[in-house]
Formats: C-alpha cells, structure tokens, sequence
C-alpha cells in the first residue's frame, strides 16, 4: 500500500484510506514482473531465519489482524468470549481463524465449500469446519462473523449467522450484488463493518506473529516452483486446489 503520507487518514495511522492510496500488484507492476521499483518506507525487514513462504503470508494475514482489531472494537463483548463464524478458508479466511484463536476465541467455526481445503484445513488447524452448501451455520448463534469471500450469498449467511447486537465484518469484494437484509440488521442492531487491506503497523505484528509461530504451524501452505504458476492458478480457479495459499518458489 502507498500512500501520499500527508492526508489526515495517512498521518493518523489509517494509510489504507488514504484517498491517494495506491497498491502494488494491483495498479503498480507486481511480483510477477521482472523487476519492480519499492519506496523505502513500504520495506519491512524479515527476521533472520524466517522461511520466504511463510513470510509471505504477511499480507493476508495482516489483512485477517485488521478485521479482528475492527471487531474488537466494536463488540459488546471481550473478543475471547465470542463465537466467531468465518466464511470461507482462503489465506484470508484461514489466517483470520487463526488470529482469532490467538486473541482466545475458543468457539470458532470455519464455513468453506471447497472439500478438499476443508481436509487439509482440518488436518492442520483443527477448527470445526462446515460445508455451507450442505449445512448453514446456526442462525442467530455468533457475536462476530467474518465474510472473507463477499458475495451475496455470503452475505445474506453472515446475516442469518449474526446473533442480534453481534458484528459482521466484510472483508471479502467478491461481487457486490446485495445480499443484506437491511431490516432484520436493523431490528437486531447488527453491526456492519467494511474491512479493508490493513496499516503499516497491521503488517509489523502479522509478521512477527507468524515469525514466532503464534499463528501455528503453517504447514497448509504450498510450495511449487515458478513453472507451474499457471497451472496453480488454474487449479484455483476450478475449485481443485485444496491449498488456502500456493507460494511460487523460484529457486
């Protein structure tokens, strides 16, 4: 993320909403271009010993810390004492679930249509993991639920999960086709909180998390080499890849 550093937003801790804001691998050449042009600033040092694949879970992790820190401020409740639902075990998902149970939720169910993530989720993390193709989630049941896919249906599930006086954070851009029942978030005072990216400062203890292994073990990443990025991708696409992160190694 780059920003101007000038804006009240950028002065004040917030640079994601940063009206200026920039990012690279989106609108700047990424880590797929030969070469790519960095400010110093954007530069986080990586602690000594620390595995490549592993840091480069910083920034969707950081993106997962962000929407944990956005709940906690505006729950009712301590965040420990929760029941958190969180839609979909991408990196994103996986890694909120994960930074969940590092700040003591203990109740925390993971929805995730993909079956063979669900395995692999399940071997290595040992969350409670739902198929919400075949089984929703309790209705009304959870203080907190995190849409880390965002699209409609997810929505209009984060809806019925949510608890009244509970809080839902979007963090997913899927689609944005509806979804809310407005009314029932309203007779219910649902929180409705829109999650985006993260801060400077978001990244520092995401890496440091999971440079101390607080996140767990991490061994539902993958590594393949750079030859079979294409393939990797198209795996991911049609729903046969059961990785929540592939990380390209090109040595």
């Amino acid at each position: 993320m780059i920003t101007c550093g000038v804006c009240d937003n950028s002065l004040g801790g917030r640079h994601n909403l940063c009206t200026e804001r920039d990012l690279i691998g989106m609108y700047r050449a990424g880590a797929f271009a030969e070469k790519i042009a960095i400010p110093g600033r954007n530069l986080i040092p990586v602690p000594d010993g620390m595995a490549g694949a592993h840091a480069a879970l910083t920034e969707p992790g950081a993106t997962g810390l962000h929407a944990a820190l956005l709940a906690e401020r505006s729950s009712h409740r301590p965040l420990s004492e929760s029941r958190a639902l969180v839609i979909g075990a991408g990196s994103v998902g996986l890694l909120t679930a994960l930074i969940l149970r590092d700040k003591g939720v203990t109740d925390i169910v993971v929805a995730e249509t993909n079956p063979l993530r669900r395995e692999l989720v399940e071997q290595h993390c040992d969350f409670e993991l739902i198929d919400p193709v075949q089984e929703q989630a309790d209705a009304q049941h959870f203080d907190c639920v995190f849409d880390a896919v965002g699209g409609a249906v997810t929505r209009e599930q984060a809806v019925l999960a949510c608890r009244s006086g509970g809080v839902i954070v979007h963090i997913g851009l899927m689609d944005n086709l509806g979804g809310l029942d407005v009314r029932s978030m309203t007779l219910r005072e649902i929180t409705f909180i829109g999650a985006y990216t993260y801060t400077p400062v978001d990244l520092r203890v995401t890496l440091q998390k999971l440079n101390s292994g607080a996140l767990g073990s991490l061994g539902w990443v993958e590594q393949r080499p750079l030859s079979a990025g294409a393939e990797a991708f198209d795996e991911l696409l049609k729903g046969r890849c059961a990785a929540p992160k592939i990380v390209l190694q090109t040595v």
